[in-house]
C-alpha cells in the first residue's frame, strides 16, 4: 500500500495491474466457456468439432510461424531495449511478418502432403495464417501495454475480443448458414479487425521494421525455447488432432467440451501467473 495526498490508501500500480489482468482473464475464460456450451447446443456435433480442430492446428502452426515472439520473452526484451521500446515492438512485428511468410511458403511448397495429412482446406489455411498474424499483432501491442502498466487498455481489448468473438460467430452462423465454418470465420474476423488498427499504431510509433540488434536478440532468446513451446502445444493439442483424425469431429466436439470445463478450473492460477 501507498498513501495518497488525501491520506487514503491505494494499491501500487503493479498490484492494480494484476487485479485488472485477473479480471480480464476470468471474464475471457467465462465467456469462452459459456460460448462453447451455447454453440454445442446450436450446432450439430460434427459441425461444432470443426472449430476446436481448427484451433489445434492454429496453435501448433503459430509456434513455428511466430516463434512466440509476442509471448513472455517480449517483456524481458522490452527491459533490455527500454530506451527504444516502440522501435522494439515495430521491429518484432517486422520479424514476425518474415517468419509467417517463410512458414507460409514452406507449407505451400509442401501443400499436397500438408493438406492430405491435416485435412485442412486451402481456404482454412489462408484464414488461419491471417489469424495467426493478427494474434501476433495483438499480442505485441498488449505486451507493450503490460510493460507500460496500461492495464485498462489490456482489459478493454481482451474483454471486447472475448465478447465480440462469439457474437460475430453467432451472426455468421445464422446469416450465412455456414455452421461450424461460421464459428471459425467469426473468430478470425474479430481478431483481424482488432489487429488492423493496432498494426497501424505499432508501425506509426515505431517507424521501422528492421533493426539488426533487435532481431538477433529476439532470435537468440526465442529459438532455444521452441522445444519447450512445441512440447506444451503437443500436450494440449495433439490429443485433439488425433481424436479428429481417427474418430471424427463429432467425437472431438465432446472431448472439447470436457476439456473446456476442466481448463475453466485453472482460470485463477493462469490469470495470476
Amino acid at each position: 500500500m501507498v498513501i495518497t495526498k488525501k491520506g487514503l490508501p491505494t494499491l501500487r500500480v503493479p498490484a492494480r495491474a494484476a487485479l485488472w489482468y485477473l479480471s480480464a482473464a476470468v471474464i475471457g475464460r467465462g465467456v469462452g466457456l459459456l460460448a462453447s456450451l451455447l454453440f454445442a447446443r446450436l450446432l450439430p456435433t460434427a459441425e461444432f468439432g470443426i472449430y476446436p480442430l481448427y484451433n489445434s492446428y492454429l496453435a501448433v502452426i503459430s509456434i513455428f510461424a511466430t516463434l512466440e515472439i509476442a509471448g513472455s520473452t517480449a517483456l524481458t526484451a522490452l527491459q533490455k531495449f527500454k530506451s527504444k521500446e516502440k522501435e522494439f515492438i515495430s521491429c518484432a512485428l517486422g520479424l514476425t511478418s518474415l517468419t509467417v511468410a517463410i512458414i507460409c511458403t514452406v507449407i505451400l511448397l509442401l501443400h499436397d502432403l500438408f493438406f492430405r495429412i491435416s485435412g485442412i482446406s486451402p481456404y482454412h489455411f489462408i484464414l488461419m495464417l491471417a489469424e495467426i498474424f493478427a494474434n501476433a499483432v495483438i499480442g505485441l501491442y498488449l505486451a507493450y501495454c503490460r510493460f507500460k502498466y496500461r492495464y485498462r487498455a489490456v482489459f478493454t481489448i481482451s474483454t471486447l475480443i472475448s465478447f465480440l468473438t462469439p457474437l460475430f460467430s453467432f451472426i455468421f452462423i445464422y446469416r450465412t448458414g455456414l455452421g461450424g465454418q461460421g464459428r471459425i470465420l467469426g473468430s478470425a474476423a474479430v481478431t483481424i479487425l482488432f489487429a488492423l488498427p493496432l498494426c497501424y499504431l505499432i508501425l506509426k510509433r515505431g517507424g521501422r521494421l528492421f533493426d539488426r540488434e533487435i532481431w538477433v536478440y529476439i532470435l537468440r532468446m526465442n529459438i532455444p525455447l521452441l522445444p519447450n513451446y512445441i512440447a506444451a502445444a503437443a500436450i494440449l493439442r495433439i490429443g485433439e488432432i488425433t481424436i479428429a483424425k481417427y474418430y471424427g469431429t463429432a467425437t472431438l466436439a465432446k472431448y472439447s467440451i470436457a476439456t473446456s470445463l476442466g481448463f475453466a478450473l485453472t482460470v485463477l492460477t493462469g490469470a495470476l501467473l
